[in-house]
């Protein structure tokens, strides 16, 4: 390390990673980044390229403001632990539509801080797998993106109609989808696409215009999922939507099973996929797991009902005599919510008749905390379990990981504020995982 003079924008290292090289060399909370191999960062996007080398030097300005050359040696794309103000380093950008649909314009208060913020940022999307309109993006940071190859990118087509899709944005901006495809199409820049349907809106007719036009970006657009609005009890004074039923479900997945034939046809994947609440709506059975393909889609609720049963059957086989004599054997209840309360009375039933030691019975929830029209588990909140559960006589609480996130729930009560009000002990189980946390639980 060497002094230096240089005058750079400041950005403010707020947190280091225990044991990472930035502790390593000497940087501490409270220093300032200056540069990267005297080239100024921008956003996110240039500190993880220039840091993605073995060896680089950033220019850090100590709390005593004294500047500082850092030598960097690493693995490539080695993390070196630095954290920042802001995610994007810079500011996120906020999102500017008004969409009829969107969930958080339905949204009491009281929930988690960080559900409140609305972004539209292209470099979350590529980082962290947000989904984005492209209505918040100018042709130079699209430019941008095709030159750095910012791939894959997550889209929030909702429709290639023009005026359906300002319509359902309340942004003119929303019209340019098609061109704004074409550029990235050029680029060869993956794509994953989600579509939100709107009854009336979106659906029916303009769903297979939609899946029709992005039949021409098959080979760029590796995934496309469709999901139903999700309606809340907070609409006062917003646009009046419908909630999907049986028969609009069916005739959804049959015009989406129309666009799969075709897909898988022209480029070998059957690309666009259901969200498992349109199957749960339309009353079929859930597809097996090979029908979701490259699972490009599992965080948006799309295969999550499959890969769950899959997994279970498949690791259950594999437990020897020996392995279930020597699981510790317990009882609980499970909680989920009303969509897919069958499929996890079917889960249970499965471990039971293999595992007879472990006895859960599994509990439907009904979400008064956005409305009983909000039937997925993963919106159930800890005040939803308070109401539901209070008072009843159980040790252990079987809790899906999709409920909270870093131990808080939606409604801004943690884990500990659970085992507290109800008495119990809480297990988290995750659906890529859900034997194994089960079984860990207790077995440790």
């Amino acid at each position: 390390m060497k002094n230096g003079k240089r005058e750079m924008e400041k950005i403010k290292i707020v947190d280091i990673h225990k044991n990472s090289i930035a502790e390593e060399v000497g940087i501490e909370k409270g220093d300032y980044l200056l540069s990267i191999d005297d080239n100024e960062i921008e956003d996110i996007i240039d500190y993880k390229l220039m840091t993605s080398d073995d060896y680089f030097v950033m220019q850090i300005e100590k709390q005593n403001k004294e500047i500082w050359d850092v030598e960097i040696e690493k693995d490539i794309d080695e993390d070196i632990g630095l954290e920042f103000e802001n995610v994007t380093i810079n500011e996120p950008v906020q999102c500017k539509n008004n969409c009829i649909f969107c969930f958080m314009a339905q949204m009491p208060d009281g929930m988690r801080d960080t559900l409140y913020f609305k972004d539209d940022d292209y470099r979350l999307s590529f980082l962290d797998g947000n989904y984005i309109t492209l209505t918040n993006v100018s042709d130079k940071e699209l430019e941008r993106i095709v030159k750095l190859h910012l791939s894959p990118i997550n889209i929030s087509i909702h429709s290639t109609n023009p005026n359906v899709r300002q319509k359902l944005m309340s942004n003119p901006n929303a019209k340019n989808i098609l061109n704004q495809l074409e550029v990235l199409k050029k680029g060869d820049i993956e794509i994953n696409a989600q579509i939100v349907l709107v009854r009336d809106y979106n659906d029916k007719d303009d769903l297979d215009n939609t899946l029709n036009d992005l039949l021409e970006y098959g080979e760029n657009l590796t995934s496309i999922s469709v999901v139903p609005v999700g309606l809340t009890k907070f609409r006062k004074n917003l646009t009046k939507l419908k909630p999907f039923d049986k028969e609009s479900a069916l005739e959804t997945i049959d015009i989406i099973e129309k666009y799969r034939a075709k897909f898988k046809e022209k480029y070998g994947y059957s690309t666009v996929y259901p969200s498992d609440e349109f199957f749960i709506l339309s009353g079929r059975e859930m597809p097996e797991i090979d029908y979701y393909e490259r699972l490009l889609q599992y965080e948006n609720g799309v295969g999550i009902v499959s890969c769950l049963l899959d997994d279970v059957k498949n690791d259950l086989k594999k437990l020897s005599k020996k392995d279930i004599q020597s699981i510790k054997g317990y009882e609980g209840v499970c909680v989920s919510g009303v969509l897919a309360y069958d499929y996890m009375r079917r889960v249970f039933d499965m471990i039971e008749e293999k595992i007879p030691q472990i006895k859960v019975r599994v509990k439907k929830i009904e979400n008064e905390f956005f409305g009983k029209s909000i039937t997925v588990t993963g919106l159930l909140t800890a005040g939803d379990l308070f109401r539901e559960i209070e008072n009843k006589e159980f040790d252990n609480l079987i809790i899906p990981s999709i409920m909270q996130n870093d131990g808080v729930f939606l409604d801004d009560y943690t884990i500990s504020d659970v085992e507290n009000n109800l008495k119990c002990n809480v297990i988290l189980t995750h659906s890529d995982r859900f034997l194994k946390d089960l079984i860990d639980a207790f077995n440790q």
